[in-house]
């Protein structure tokens, strides 16, 4: 799962990004780049081609997006707060030796987080000895210690870039909070794949997304509205944000209306206009309400309800009913305060679908998923996607859910 690249001190343009290699039960190998790999289908990009495979006609596979299925949870340990400079320094070499070529960079960095004098960090970077200090170039022709490079980069024109596996980053801030956010953006995109590959068909993303990350809120970042904590821009596709005490401002609810429109749009090869907003706000607010912050990169508990949204929809009188909830657009989410009922119908409809309804809900939930990331997202769409019998029922399982729920929280 991978579209890599590397964290560059002097903004190059990262390199193109490694192929894949799948043999077949044939003996036959296959090169391009793995899109979505789950029990019963294989679909692999070969050139401009996208070819599907049963999975059982898949005997091997090599390559990146292979090796980044532990890759995640190697970044987990490498930037928690208790790591040192060798495990970072070891995660660089295992990228090196996993083909994650492009990924070795950004741990060196990390290393010199841990330890500014790590020599191993320092030569691999291309940082020279200076008398008794390292120093590292700039991208005009400057040489600076670590202390007054990383004093340049907070700088509102001076970011930081990097460029990540699915992700490039520019961050005005400390060195190691920019790490961090960058870390915890791939950890982020490897749970989101996790979760949706299978059931709604996430296919691999092959651009990366743009993400600007200010100082803070008052240093240049662009405003759209009191109320918006960050958003991703639609029109430019850039994630933006700034940084408050050290985590970027709502990072894990933008970054995941980014990747649900990037997905749409490279599935179905068009910018997805009619994405359906409660998916797009219920999907954010599942993995935000996931999300747990730690002296690490992050825990996602995807079985844990948010009982403060399902309180919002319990109380409300009189709800939205199932059909206004799937007619809700993008744009009637913005404004947070005047939403929030929104929210949580879209929180608690995708809660339910994933965790709580029948076979037949989450099959037909499933099948509904496909069709959005295949550009087919409309209320008649979901509909056609259950059994009649199924559908017939499902209003009224939802709010039993959400009513249970509530109660037994009080109990």
């Amino acid at each position: 799962m991978l579209l890599i690249a590397l964290l560059l001190p002097l903004f190059q343009d990262p390199s193109e990004v490694p192929l894949d290699v799948v043999t077949d039960t044939s003996g036959h190998e296959h090169l391009g780049v793995i899109l979505l790999d789950t029990k019963d289908l294989f679909v692999l990009q070969e050139g401009s081609k996208t070819k599907e495979y049963a999975r059982k006609k898949i005997a091997i596979m090599a390559g990146p997006r292979v090796a980044y299925r532990s890759y995640c949870d190697k970044l987990e340990m490498v930037y928690a707060q208790h790591a040192s400079a060798k495990d970072a320094v070891e995660l660089a070499e295992w990228c090196q030796t996993n083909g994650l070529l492009r990924d070795v960079e950004i741990h060196y960095w990390q290393a010199l987080v841990k330890d500014p004098q790590n020599a191993a960090a320092r030569t691999a970077l291309g940082h020279r000895r200076n008398g008794e200090e390292w120093q590292a170039p700039t991208d005009r022709g400057a040489w600076l210690t670590l202390e007054d490079l990383n004093a340049w980069h907070t700088e509102q024109n001076q970011p930081w870039l990097f460029y990540t596996a699915h992700f490039q980053l520019e961050a005005n801030a400390d060195l190691a909070d920019a790490l961090r956010a960058a870390a915890h953006l791939e950890l982020l995109y490897g749970r989101y794949y996790e979760v949706l590959q299978e059931l709604a068909g996430f296919y691999e993303l092959l651009v990366p997304l743009k993400v600007r990350i200010y100082a803070n809120r008052e240093s240049g970042y662009p405003e759209v509205g009191p109320t918006i904590l960050g958003y991703f821009d639609w029109q430019t596709e850039v994630i933006n944000t700034w940084f408050e005490q050290g985590s970027a401002k709502n990072l894990v609810r933008i970054t995941c209306h980014a990747l649900q429109f990037r997905g749409a749009t490279e599935r179905a090869r068009a910018r997805p206009d009619d994405y359906p907003g409660w998916l797009s706000e219920g999907v954010a607010t599942y993995f935000d309400s996931s999300f747990t912050e730690n002296d690490a990169l992050a825990d996602f508990h995807f079985q844990r309800l948010n009982l403060d949204w399902l309180r919002i929809h319990q109380q409300a009188k009189p709800a939205l009913d199932l059909d206004e909830v799937l007619n809700l657009p993008i744009t009637g989410f913005q404004d947070r305060k005047k939403s929030d009922l929104a929210h949580a119908q879209a929180y608690s409809l995708l809660f339910f679908l994933l965790h709580e309804g029948n076979q037949d809900s989450k099959t037909g939930f499933g099948k509904y998923l496909h069709g959005v990331f295949s550009g087919k997202g409309g209320s008649s769409a979901f509909k056609k996607s259950f059994p009649s019998k199924t559908y017939r029922g499902l209003e009224k399982e939802w709010t039993d859910f959400v009513v249970k729920s509530v109660l037994r929280d009080q109990k």
